[in-house]
């Protein structure tokens, strides 16, 4: 590499390695293969000192024809040129963070000249993005190559750009001037998904340098997951709907609702600031029995009563993958793995299936056993194996790989099985019954190891361990909360009581300390 890039210029001439960088340095750096002309809009180069010089000198070391993606012959090019130790005094050196700065820079430039009001002059707001006469082609007229590149990856950059009052300067600008210009391509282009990482990345960029960019990157993204589906489905309503229904306090009324004209004016019923609910998902086509976050908290997996498992972006709410379909019944219960890489569900088609969480492809059963319903189901700890209980009376415990029976059934319960839960240790299983007992089983013997815990008065509907696996929990259709030593049975704390109707779901906090609950009598 050396050798070539030696001859492949005049490095002494002026100005020739700061091109030559530049050009490579962008190469290297973007989030996808640009053509020269791009580049030259990235770089703001042209005339004598337009990339297509630069990728002419290299045709060696570069796969590249004019007009089209300029990308490295081989991975290793890319390694060299950014190992500050094989070629960091040569005049060739890519400093990776100093690229994406000025990549960073290259795209709110390119938005601050580009991007404008109604940018594919849109003739009116009655027609939807999917129903605009030639969108294809008012796209390829308004939005150029360019202009889009600079729309999908400005936060990529930013996130590995060091702070400067120069980037600050250019955020502050973009989020106050062409936020909702830069929705209207993302909107056309169908990517609106970025929107809310993109947003969420900025104020995390910001969060040590500048509160006040901060604040107005996550109240932009509060307006981008509130009025998602408007923004998504057609451009006009990011003016007409979106703004003047935002909460009249929110950064995003004060900046831009004066600037609309003939904007629409809530007469009843406006608010002052951004709801609490981050996001309303739809998608499922009945109701839905089971929701969990995935370990790392980007995802939801969510069971239905339409027999389908899916898997959504926690803060887009768009579907990550999915459906998955298999199930001949309701799928009553979901869970992710400890790695987030699989998903168990159990169905009243009394089966349980593990996904692949990406693809959907069941990876393992349907493991087949129970004689009834399957309501509850968990990964132990360690991924390895997956309890489930059900209408059938019984607690089975599965080998999470083969789907073949490595426990039970755990016979005890005289009526159905309606939650189970792994101890933090993996040593010990708790289920909750419509017999109004809690029971402790050995998770490798399926011996009793405590129980019965008896003082319900009604069915238990959900149990579970703190996190120290101390104490259990459970919730019942008696209203009441209780809390019992895991290994006596004794009750610890409680009868809890104050809700109306049955409790349908409790949990521990992380911390152990306190518990919540949720119950038919719409409370937590």
């Amino acid at each position: 590499y050396s050798t070539a890039l030696h001859t492949s210029g005049n490095w002494d001439r002026d100005g020739f390695a700061t091109d030559f960088c530049a050009v490579l340095g962008v190469i290297v750096t973007a989030g996808k293969p640009l053509s020269d002309i791009t580049l030259d809009h990235v770089l703001g180069l042209d005339g004598h000192r337009s990339s297509t010089f630069i990728l002419s000198c290299l045709h060696c070391l570069i796969q590249w024809t004019q007009g089209q993606a300029a990308k490295p012959l081989h991975a290793s090019f890319a390694d060299y040129l950014t190992d500050v130790h094989r070629c960091g005094s040569q005049p060739w050196f890519i400093d990776v963070s100093v690229h994406h700065e000025l990549l960073a820079f290259g795209c709110f430039q390119i938005m601050k000249a580009g991007l404008k009001f109604n940018i594919c002059n849109l003739e009116t707001s009655y027609v939807s993005n999917n129903n605009i006469h030639d969108l294809n082609g008012r796209i390829q007229n308004h939005i150029p190559d360019h202009l889009a590149y600079a729309c999908h990856f400005w936060a990529d950059h930013l996130q590995k750009t060091k702070f400067t009052p120069r980037v600050l300067s250019n955020i502050d600008d973009f989020l106050s001037r062409q936020l909702l210009f830069w929705l209207e391509v993302l909107s056309l282009v169908k990517e609106v998904h970025i929107a809310s990482p993109a947003l969420l990345s900025t104020a995390d960029w910001a969060q040590n340098h500048n509160e006040e960019i901060m604040r107005t990157a996550m109240d932009a993204n509060s307006f981008v997951t509130t009025f998602w589906y408007p923004i998504t489905e057609s451009v006009p309503h990011i003016y007409t709907s979106a703004v003047p229904f935002s909460p009249t306090e929110s950064r995003i009324s004060r900046q831009f609702r004066s600037h609309i004209y003939h904007c629409v004016s809530i007469a009843v019923g406006t608010v002052t600031e951004w709801p609490t609910i981050l996001n309303v998902i739809e998608g499922h086509t009945s109701a839905v029995s089971s929701v969990a976050f995935s370990p790392d908290g980007q995802q939801i997996v969510s069971g239905s009563n339409d027999q389908t498992v899916r898997v959504w972006n926690a803060k887009t709410g768009e579907v990550a993958a999915g459906p998955f379909e298999g199930h001949t019944g309701p799928v009553r219960s979901v869970a992710f793995s400890p790695d987030g890489q699989k998903i168990v569900s159990g169905s009243y088609d009394q089966t349980v299936r593990v996904w692949d969480a990406k693809t959907g492809e069941v990876v393992a059963g349907p493991f087949e056993g129970h004689t009834g319903q399957v309501y509850s189901v968990a990964f132990s700890p360690d991924g390895q194996k997956i309890v489930s209980g059900s209408y059938d009376q019984t607690v089975r415990v599965w080998d999470a790989k083969t789907g073949e029976v490595a426990a039970g059934p755990f016979e005890g319960h005289t009526g159905e099985v309606w939650s189970v839960a792994f101890s933090p240790n993996g040593q010990k299983i708790v289920s909750g019954s419509y017999d109004q007992t809690v029971r402790v089983w050995d998770a490798k013997t399926g011996e009793v190891a405590a129980g019965l815990f008896e003082g319900h008065t009604s069915a238990v509907w959900s149990v579970a361990f703190s996190p120290d696996g101390q104490q259990i929990v459970s919730g019942s259709d008696d209203q009441t909360v209780r809390v019992w030593d895991a290994k006596t049975g004794e009750v610890a704390a409680g009868p809890f009581e104050g809700h109306t109707s049955p409790v349908m779901s409790v949990a521990f906090s992380p911390d152990g300390q306190q518990i919540v609950s949720g119950s038919d009598d719409q409370t937590v």
